[in-house]
């Protein structure tokens, strides 16, 4: 089956995939996959990541996370533009990661 990811999915998962080794971590399983829910008027693609105690999936214009310390929720809505949205999971993920600022 062929899944088409969206830019956003592509660079959030490289910049996701560059915090993590940061920290010391890295990828243990990665798969791509598409389901539709009942509220959904098409399948949407998502990455799943993981890695030593957190899970992260990428959705086409979102993302979930799930650490020891938080299970956070972005949804584009919520956010000016998918850039903003990228910025504030980054920052939250190198909080609950306990990784220092640039």
């Amino acid at each position: 089956m062929n899944f088409e990811v969206t830019q956003f999915q592509i660079e959030a998962e490289r910049e996701v995939t560059g915090l993590l080794v940061s920290a010391g971590l890295r990828i243990l399983e990665r798969r791509i996959m598409t389901a539709q829910m009942p509220h959904m008027p098409v399948p949407e693609t998502a990455i799943k990541l993981y890695s030593d105690g957190v899970d992260i999936w990428l959705y086409d214009d979102g993302a979930t996370y799930t650490t020891a310390k938080s299970d956070r929720r972005y949804e584009l809505d919520d956010y000016q533009d998918a850039s903003v949205l990228l910025l504030s999971l980054l920052s939250d993920l190198r909080d609950d990661l306990d990784l220092p600022r640039d």
